[in-house]
Formats: structure tokens, sequence, C-alpha cells
């Protein structure tokens, strides 16, 4: 079980107060991480139709001042997110980079002489060598002090209890769209009860945003048009994000085991390949039969070894990013939230009188999707690993 250090308000509001999301961080391994998070999902969002782009909430409205905050929160959940997903990217690309550096040490050592001869220089092999040992040794070092940064700093976790704060002011803006105060709590049971008053992100939320919130003026009266307001900021965006969650993942997926396996038949194709220069160069040898070709393809066999080691690595690498997927692991939780979302929203459609309805309905619909995060964040956060 993950557990936290004692709570201390004063530790996260000076990550409140340092972090700016809109900025590179000034470390070479964050802006490598921060770099690969970007580039990986650039290159998997080639040809994703989404056209979810988020409600924005009019400055003019008497409640944006408590959704910059929850933008505010936001922004520092996604920086600790991508940090952790750049991180784990880092580490299993690095794994693979590693294992190709050693493949490619494997080939200059087998044709050590034939590079010498190449080059005209007698250690010219060994100074290769010597350069490739550096740089997997460097890559190594880097796997480690990454791994090294990520549990230290608890990137994870601070990427969840924001998450968690952010989420939860989410519904104090709708509410306060409406001229109401969010008097809902999570209802949990006994366990989950007694983990929430010891979880990091709550005490964040409870001791620290509550009193800020407390200090914002609420609208006295809210109108039908407020309450369409709400409706879309909360209800019908938050289908539309989980719809483009689902879809952007079983894209992720199938783009990713679609590489797997296509490096999976390569290796297939390199091992069937080795087997059919084995056997004639053995064949041709026996009869005495000189084919010149055979005798140059069997020269290269050693790469085609190293190929059958690269392949795989990038492959477990490749499966290991699928793994790690937070969305593989909440997909349940996203299922299940679309469910509550579209009930209300279809019935709200369609209902002759949407005032009374919202009235009835918005309430209970936003206890059962507070419970909701809060069981999957307390559950994530004892479960999850930083690396």
């Amino acid at each position: 079980m993950t557990t936290h250090t004692k709570f201390n308000s004063e530790d996260y509001l000076h990550e409140i107060s340092s972090i700016d999301a809109g900025k590179e961080p000034d470390q070479y391994l964050k802006k490598m991480r921060f770099w690969l998070i970007r580039s990986f999902e650039g290159f998997l969002k080639k040809g994703i139709q989404s056209d979810y782009v988020g409600y924005n909430l009019s400055k003019e409205h008497p409640a944006y001042p408590i959704e910059e905050i929850r933008q505010k929160y936001d922004n520092i959940a996604g920086h600790y997110a991508n940090m952790y997903r750049g991180g784990y990217l880092f580490n299993y690309f690095g794994f693979a980079l590693a294992v190709i550096i050693a493949s490619f040490a494997f080939a200059v050592l087998y044709y050590k002489d034939e590079l010498n001869t190449f080059f005209n220089y007698e250690y010219f092999a060994d100074i290769v060598l010597i350069v490739l040992g550096t740089l997997k040794l460097l890559v190594i070092m880097k796997i480690i002090g990454n791994t090294h940064d990520l549990k230290n700093n608890s990137i994870n976790l601070k990427h969840i209890d924001f998450r968690y704060v952010a989420e939860r002011l989410r519904f104090d803006v709708a509410f306060a769209i409406i001229g109401e105060k969010c008097k809902l709590s999570p209802n949990s049971g006994r366990h989950l009860q007694q983990m929430l008053n010891e979880y990091t992100g709550f005490l964040l939320y409870r001791d620290k945003v509550l009193p800020e919130l407390a200090q914002i003026p609420l609208q006295p009266q809210a109108s039908s048009e407020d309450e369409e307001i709400a409706y879309k900021y909360l209800i019908d965006d938050q289908m539309k994000f989980h719809e483009s969650r689902k879809t952007r993942h079983i894209t992720f997926e199938y783009k990713l085991k679609s590489l797997a396996e296509i490096l999976n038949k390569a290796v297939l194709f390199i091992v069937i390949l080795d087997l059919l220069i084995a056997l004639c160069h053995v064949i041709c040898h026996s009869i005495h039969f000189e084919w010149q070709l055979i005798d140059g393809a069997h020269t290269f066999t050693s790469i085609l070894v190293m190929l059958t080691i690269i392949f795989p690595a990038c492959v477990a690498a490749l499966v290991a990013v699928t793994a790690q997927s937070e969305y593989g692991k909440l997909s349940a939780r996203n299922n299940r939230l679309m469910i509550e979302l579209s009930g209300f929203i279809e019935q709200y459609k369609n209902s002759q009188n949407k005032q009374d309805y919202f009235a009835s309905n918005f309430s209970p619909t936003v206890q059962k999707l507070m419970d909701e995060v809060t069981e999957w964040t307390l559950i994530y956060e004892k479960e999850v690993h930083e690396m």
C-alpha cells in the first residue's frame, strides 16, 4: 500500500506557487520527459477525430473566480501527469535503447577484424566498443536517475492529489453557476471514509481550498439560462470528455498493438530467413557447390541475430507502455460515468419541463459523480506504483 507522509500544507502551497504548467521545466531530465510524452502522443493522435475542446465558462459569469481556481489545480495535475507519463516512457524506451546499443556492440565485436581492415586502423573496433559501452552506461544511469526522481518526489501521487482537488472544484463550479454552494460530500463506506480522512488530496481540498471558496460571493438567484450553463459545463462536457478519452484509448491501443504485431512478424521473417541461409550454406558446402550469394548472406547472419534481439525489446517496451496507461486501469470507471451521464442527458433532453427535471436530478447525479471520483482516487492512490 502506498502511504503519504504527514500532510504538510506549506509543502503543497509551495508546489502551487512554484509550478507554472505553461513553462518548460529547467532540468534536462524533466525536459526529456515532456518532449517524450508530447512526441509520443502527437504520433498516436494522428488520424484521431475528436470534437472535444472543453466548455469555456464566460469570464463575466459570477462563478468564474472558482473556475479560475479549478483551472490552476487542473494545470498542476496535468503538469505532474505529463512528468509521470514521460517518465515511464523514458524508462521503457531507455531499456529498449540499451538493448539496441548492446546489440550493435555484439555486431562490432563479431566483425572486429573486418572493421579494422576496412578502416585501416588496428583499434577502430575497440574505440567503437568503448563509445557504445559509454553510451549504454549513460542510458542506464539516466534510467536509474529518472526512476529515483519519480519515486523520491512522488510525481504520480502528486498528480492524483491535484487531480482530486480539480475534480472536486468542478462540482463547486457547477453549483456556483446556479447560485448555490456545493454541500455534497462523498458517500463512501467506512473503510474508504477512513482512507479519505487521511488522504492528502482531500486534506488539501478541505483545509486550503474550501476556506478560499468561502471568500467568493455567489450570485443570489440563478436563472433557467444558468441551469443550462451548469448542464453544459458539467454533464454534457464530461460526457464528451469521457467519450473522447475512450475513442483515444481504443485508437492508441490499436496503433501500439499494430506496431508490436509488425515487429513480431518481422522477427518471424528474420528467423526464417536466417534458418534458410544457414541451411543453404550447409547444403552448398556439403556438395562442394560455391554460391557467392549464400556465402555473402551467411557472413551477415549476425546482423539478423542482432535484429531478433532489438525488435523484441521494442515490442516489450510497447506492451509495457500499453499496460501502464492510466485509461487501461480506469476504463471501468469511465464506462460507469458514461452510463450515469448518458441517462441524465437523454432524460433531460426529452423532458417537457427541463427546470423541474434539473432541480430533481442534478444533485443526485453530481453525488454519484463525486462518489465515483472519490472511489477511483482512493483505490488508485492506494495501489499506485511510481515506477
